[in-house]
């Protein structure tokens, strides 16, 4: 297990696969590990922790090294957690009714994230 633990992205989607090259490194610095939801090690993993679930999530995931799990807009606010700049974004997630707006924020971008790469193709 890396220092912070694994952040697991779907390596068959080009808007996840773009992040991962450009925010991989930030990442990588604050302690944590990448790699894709699709790796054979990352599948047995995941099995083994939810009794068979597939590794094709609509959310990035988080693996933290005591085995807990964060997906989604949990996983990019614990990241912020890691990152000096983020800590303001952890702070506020931390107000009553925040995490909600992010998780529903965060869902609306996932449910779009294959036409945000056509889009970005044809710019």
């Amino acid at each position: 297990m890396s220092e912070a633990g694994w952040l697991l992205y779907d390596g068959e989607c080009g808007f996840c696969c773009g992040l991962a090259d450009s925010w991989g490194r930030l990442a990588q610095r604050a302690g944590f590990s990448l790699a894709e939801l699709q790796a054979e090690w990352v599948c047995e993993r995941l099995a083994r922790n939810d009794g068979g679930a597939d590794a094709t999530s609509d959310e990035l995931l988080l693996l933290l090294p005591d085995d807990k799990e964060l997906g989604g807009a949990d996983a990019l606010v614990e990241i912020c957690r890691h990152v000096w700049w983020g800590w303001p974004l952890w702070l506020l997630s931390r107000l009553p009714g925040v995490m909600p707006l992010l998780r529903w924020l965060y869902r609306r971008v996932a449910a779009r994230r294959h036409r945000l790469t056509v889009a970005a193709q044809l710019d």
